[in-house]
């Protein structure tokens, strides 16, 4: 058992009166990460909570600004310990070659091991050679394994499993460590989760069983370095452990005097695994029920966000939301804040059954035009004959997670989502929500017939398909308080108050079709697609204004431009630029994106829409206003890292060669980087940046390195000589040198 050296039961008094402060424990993290600075940041990493009185965190990343989550955690399971990291590339020979990734691994192994010196014997699962050839390297007897039911103690000190196995190899390894054995695991959680739909960490991820049970657990998100491509070592904040957290909220009389970054990271510690735990928990559920038994209760809305200065009731309505989202459907009640968001069904409004064909050809989620009312159980079956595999049930578009924001301005999630594993298959959400039927990319190909039962109709429009006589007389009014304008490029989802007196939603269709076309054309691809591209409206996002990815997402202030015809076509107050701007996020390719460009090279798909399809131009984006940033710009220095830490100015550089050269040139960029092969297409910032000068001087036939040396754009040193014979170019009217 790991020993708190500092007890709170004898800190009480003071948590009640000041903010909780880093407090220093007898921390085993110390062993592991002994003469190690800091551990490579590998890919995306997720992360790993820890709450268990055996279980510890080793290495943190950032989840925000106040929030610090393990990349690293550990733990003792009973003789045995368990190393468990949120990216299986610290496997990798790159990462350990990076930082001090070797010397951490090997105090990794020998702590596991319990052995500080001496051979240790260690069995890596699924091969994985170059790993093997380090650990041997390292002094270690390590070779492959290629089962896991024959595991002993006897003749083996650790085990590296990279595969998370169920059933009799589960329970082999779980057995091997409880007897004394060292366990390494890794996984990327928000990669399986979206690897997985449908699907849970808690109930169907066989690797969580056994952590879960060592007071660890894989959850959903992601981290950020603490320095430059690495998360350092060094001291943890207490509250990163959720036991240790709820520990100060259950002493302390109330939390308003707590520092912002103290409540913010307790939140989010005992938050985390809560998604997680099985109802009979008997490690953080039973003290959490004494927090919440003293906590008021408050619906989060949006004009009053339930914020951290009430954190023991945002702690009470998180766990209550999840009970209500973990309950068979049999016991989903409707919560009291779905009638905030998203809105509740009038009990009068009929419920009806309709068949819903789904065509599996088209991958991701497919619109029914069917709401769930909050806490009711919809039915849906799936023919007999139905080859159709994998295909889950979703209610609810608003998908954003706001676990981890400072504030609620709606129920942080309100999503379910129930696999089709039988021929009926029942779900019901205490939120309520659109219904959509989720298909997996690469399904069988069938036209699959739906039966969906106890459901409210909601206004969807589909071009082509739908008659807007018989919308103006009956769909745009249908009950459900969510609608959809869909064609089969784009599908738009707003509040259906913003489309009860829609007269053109074919007009609308037609213009959003032209805006998706002229962003595939910039892109170089179809305009045909594969699936249609979403965007969604919401009370309260996870970043920013809006963000991209599938749906985009925007916050509810939009919802009437999305359907403002003449607004959208006229660029009325520059009413689409954001909306351009996150598609063209989903179509800018990191091949020619550069550091300090995420936020730029999106833009070139807002600019082109505005010129081709509404004939206008933003006001940002002038020449005048290219031009004024120039000389701003200039008369600080001309300092790349400015140029590059300001949008605009960057989307300058890029506009004056577009107004000389015309989107033609910057198709042909794109259209030959589609084509590279792999093991031409350009590895670093600098390399993006020379390809650019290089690429499109013999695009357009100019030499564009003055352009380049002009704005101060780093590019290889040798590449401006590579383009001699030709004749050099600067925007007209921009100083020489």
């Amino acid at each position: 058992m790991i020993l708190r050296l500092v007890l709170l039961s004898a800190l009480s008094p003071l948590l009640t009166a000041i903010s909780p402060t880093v407090v220093p424990v007898d921390d085993p993290a110390q062993t592991l990460v002994a003469g190690v600075r800091s551990i490579a940041k590998s890919g995306t990493p997720g992360v790993v909570a820890v709450f268990g009185e055996n279980a510890f965190p080793v290495v943190v990343g950032k989840i925000s600004d106040d929030v610090r989550a393990p990349v690293v955690a550990a733990a003792e399971f009973g003789k045995g310990r368990i190393v468990a990291f949120a990216h299986s590339g610290y496997f990798a020979k790159d990462t350990l070659r990076q930082e001090d990734g070797a010397r951490f691994m090997e105090n990794c192994v020998r702590w596991a091991a319990r052995k500080p010196k001496g051979k240790v014997s260690i069995r890596v699962s699924d091969g994985n050679a170059e790993f093997i050839e380090f650990l041997n390297a390292a002094g270690f007897d390590a070779r492959a394994t290629s089962g896991l039911r024959n595991l002993s103690t006897s003749d083996t000190d650790v085990l590296f499993q990279f595969k998370n196995d169920s059933g009799d190899d589960a329970a082999a390894v779980e057995s091997f460590v409880a007897k004394g054995g060292g366990l390494f695991v890794a996984q990327t959680p928000w990669g399986w989760m979206q690897l997985n739909p449908g699907k849970s960490l808690a109930t169907d991820h066989p690797g969580n069983a056994l952590l879960v049970k060592a007071g660890l657990a894989w959850v959903d998100g992601t981290l950020d370095a603490t320095a430059a491509g690495a998360f350092t070592v060094g001291p943890t904040p207490e509250f990163v452990h959720a036991s240790h957290a709820l520990d100060a909220l259950l002493a302390a009389k109330n939390t308003a005097r707590w520092k912002k970054a103290d409540a913010a990271q307790a939140r989010w510690s005992i938050l985390a695994p809560l998604s997680v735990l099985a109802a009979d928990d008997k490690v953080l559920r039973p003290r959490l029920a004494k927090l919440t038994a003293r906590a008021d209760s408050v619906i989060p809305s949006a004009n009053a966000p339930l914020k951290d200065k009430d954190l023991v009731a945002r702690i009470a309505f998180a766990v209550d939301m999840e009970e209500r989202l973990a309950a068979a459907p049999a016991d989903v009640r409707a919560h009291p804040a779905a009638a905030e968001f998203p809105g509740s069904v009038s009990a009068q409004a009929p419920r009806v059954t309709r068949t819903i064909e789904i065509d599996t050809r088209i991958p991701n989620w497919h619109s029914t035009g069917l709401y769930a009312a909050p806490g009711e159980i919809v039915e849906v079956e799936l023919p007999s004959n139905s080859k159709a595999k994998n295909l889950t049930v979703q209610i609810g578009a608003h998908t954003d997670d706001l676990t981890d924001k400072d504030a609620w301005s709606r129920c942080p999630r309100v999503v379910v989502k129930t696999p089709i594993t039988q021929a009926k298959t029942q779900l019901a959400s205490p939120f309520g929500g659109l219904v959509y039927v989720l298909v997996p990319k690469k399904a069988a190909h069938e036209t699959v017939k739906l039966l969906i039962a106890n459901v409210v109709e909601a206004p969807r429009f589909i071009a082509g398909e739908t008659d807007v006589a018989q919308w103006k007389s009956k769909l745009r009014a249908l009950p459900g308080p969510w609608a959809e304008i869909e064609t089969k490029k784009v599908i738009i989802t707003v509040p259906a108050e913003f489309v009860r007196n829609l007269d053109n939603p074919d007009e609308l269709c037609v213009f959003w079709d032209r805006v998706m076309d002229a962003i595939a054309d910039l892109a170089g691809i179809p305009h045909e697609r594969e699936r249609p591209e979403r965007y969604v409206t919401d009370q309260q996002i996870s970043a920013g204004y809006m963000h991209s990815g599938y749906p985009i997402m925007t916050h509810l202030d939009v919802a009437p431009r999305f359907v403002d015809l003449a607004a959208l076509a006229t660029d009325k107050e520059g009413c689409g630029w954001g909306f351009y701007h996150e598609m063209g996020h989903n179509h800018q390719e990191p091949e020619w994106t550069f550091g300090g460009t995420g936020e730029v090279t999106c833009n070139f798909f807002a600019v082109y829409v505005l010129d081709t399809v509404v004939k206008a131009e933003n006001g940002r984006v002038t020449a005048a206003e290219c031009r004024k940033r120039f000389d701003e710009y200039r008369k600080s220095g001309a300092k790349y890292e400015d140029w590059k830490s300001e949008p605009f100015l960057a989307l300058g550089f890029f506009l004056e060669l577009k107004r000389e050269f015309g989107w033609p040139a910057f198709q042909k960029f794109f259209a030959e980087h589609a084509a590279l092969p792999a093991a031409e297409r350009p590895r670093t910032d600098e390399d993006k940046r020379t390809q650019w000068l290089l690429r499109l001087s013999r695009i357009v036939n100019r030499d564009l390195s003055p352009w380049f040396a002009l704005w101060n754009i780093p590019v290889h040193a040798d590449a401006p000589a590579q383009l001699s014979g030709l004749k050099g170019w600067i925007a007209e009217g921009y100083p020489s040198k």
